[in-house]
């Protein structure tokens, strides 16, 4: 749980110290709630208000439905599937 409250809180710090929205990427499944602590959700909700672009790769099955309610509320908001690419690397 230290180890997400860190790479919350430097989310956060970047969204407030960057003037111009850039790119978020995130490599989680993880949409918990986290008792009252900061969570990779709230930091994509956050970023989707500032305006910046959010791409959430996941597996597919891991995904919380929550990043996919965000994904269908903001444009900028993208999910992209770890299980394609793994099928293409198996492929070759």
């Amino acid at each position: 749980m230290f180890v997400d409250d860190s790479l919350h809180a430097q989310i956060f710090r970047v969204l407030l110290q960057k003037g111009k929205p850039q790119t978020i990427v995130l490599a989680t499944g993880d949409g918990n709630s986290n008792s009252n602590y900061s969570s990779f959700l709230e930091c994509v909700v956050r970023a989707a208000e500032l305006g910046w672009k959010v791409e959430v790769f996941s597996w597919k099955q891991r995904l919380n439905k929550g990043f996919l309610q965000l994904a269908s509320t903001w444009s900028n908001v993208t999910i992209h599937y770890l299980d394609r690419e793994k099928q293409r690397i198996l492929n070759n």
